[in-house]
């Protein structure tokens, strides 16, 4: 073939490349490769938030139910506790007001002749809770007693003073007392005895340890900082077990069951106060029907919610890790996007490179198989073929 086509196969023209184009070329590869924030980019990013979101919505939710359900089943424990601890203390106080009703009327058979201690030790009165026994005349000196009392005048006490005022023919309920037989605190219950012509004859009273109202703290499951309260309307406190402590006496009106109690004579009720000894607690409470009393019987907030919080903690780990494992995954895979994206630029870039370079081209170029056959040429190689065919004819 002529030799321009030769020579226009060959020759090397920089002027239609600038020097500095494979620089560009890299840095804008370069460059392109770090463009991580495209609409689809943040669209996976937020897809990726808002599955993150999901998750601790989700977690949240289920802690916070768990947490009821837990607050729910120890109030609706209690009260069940708070009704068996009323019926037993409905069951002493009954059995207390048969003994003093049958010491009242054996009294006002025999008058002072009856022997309360020879009763005792006969085992007339076989219950240890009530074997304190006295009776008391209408100036309130004990004229009878199940123990050597000596010259004891109770006139000063508020059972005999409410006794002497009212007609009530019911169990009276003291607040707790240093005994004046016994030299102990005791409850005194007591029984108002009516003589002839309807007057005022004195009372049969009892004294009973306090300890003996909180004893059913043993048999109830309230863990080892529960509570057991039996406390009057008038807002002494008559037994209390806190835990290990039992206590007695204390006023009550400052308690928010207490107070609840004034608009609702039983309910239940979380202190997250801790108003008795500092300790939070989910409790339930009852007025005592016939007596001015009532019983109250708690759990400790954190006994109950110990296996909530456990598995709050697992839940809060499992959605933490999902998290993690979640923007990993999202920017991962915006990586991947944004390097397939940049591969593609650069891939686009070179073949438009390349088409620029091999039609503008000031030479002729072409792509000629073994067997001589074109493939493809640009506008300059045919150009220098029609060329180089008209100098050959003109030639010959």
């Amino acid at each position: 073939m002529p030799r321009y086509i030769g020579r226009g196969m060959h020759q090397k023209d920089d002027t239609t490349r600038p020097p500095d184009a494979d620089d560009r070329l890299g840095a804008g590869a370069s460059r392109r490769r770090y463009r991580l924030a495209t609409p689809l980019s943040l669209a996976i990013a937020l897809g990726c938030m808002v599955a993150i979101a999901g998750f601790w919505l989700v977690t949240l939710q289920r802690v916070a139910f768990e947490r009821e359900q837990a607050a729910a089943s120890a109030m609706q424990s209690n009260a069940n506790l708070a009704i068996a601890f009323e019926q037993q203390v409905f069951r002493t106080l009954k059995a207390a007001e048969q003994v003093a009703a049958f010491v009242r009327e054996q009294y006002l058979q025999q008058g002072t002749d009856i022997d309360l201690r020879d009763w005792v030790a006969r085992g007339v009165i076989r219950e240890p809770m009530f074997t304190i026994i006295s009776v008391v005349n209408e100036q309130g000196d004990i004229v009878s007693s199940s123990q050597e009392t000596g010259a004891v005048n109770y006139s000063d006490r508020a059972f005999f003073k409410a006794l002497r005022a009212s007609d009530r023919d019911d169990l009276f309920v003291s607040e707790p007392v240093l005994g004046r037989v016994s030299g102990q605190w005791r409850i005194p219950m007591a029984l108002r005895i009516v003589s002839e012509g309807g007057r005022f004859g004195g009372v049969v009273v009892m004294s009973v340890d306090p300890t003996n109202f909180t004893d059913f703290y043993r048999q109830a499951d309230l863990g080892a900082q529960g509570l057991l309260e039996l406390a009057g309307l008038d807002g002494v406190v008559r037994g209390r077990k806190a835990g290990g402590q039992i206590s007695f006496g204390a006023d009550a009106r400052g308690l928010p069951w207490f107070q609840q109690r004034a608009q609702d004579p039983e309910g239940e009720l979380i202190d997250d106060t801790g108003a008795v000894d500092g300790v939070p607690r989910i409790l339930s409470y009852r007025s005592m029907a016939g007596y001015p009393l009532m019983v109250t019987v708690g759990s400790a907030s954190d006994e109950v919610l110990a296996p909530v919080m456990q598995r709050r903690i697992e839940y809060l780990a499992l959605a933490a890790g999902a998290s993690v494992a979640l923007l990993c995954f999202g920017a991962l895979l915006i990586v991947v996007l944004a390097r397939q994206r940049a591969v593609a630029d650069a891939l686009a870039s070179s073949e438009g490179l390349f088409r620029a370079t091999f039609h503008q081209a000031a030479t002729g170029i072409a792509h000629i198989t073994p067997e001589g056959r074109i493939l493809r040429a640009n506008d300059k190689f045919w150009g220098l073929l029609v060329f180089s065919a008209i100098s050959d004819g003109t030639q010959s």
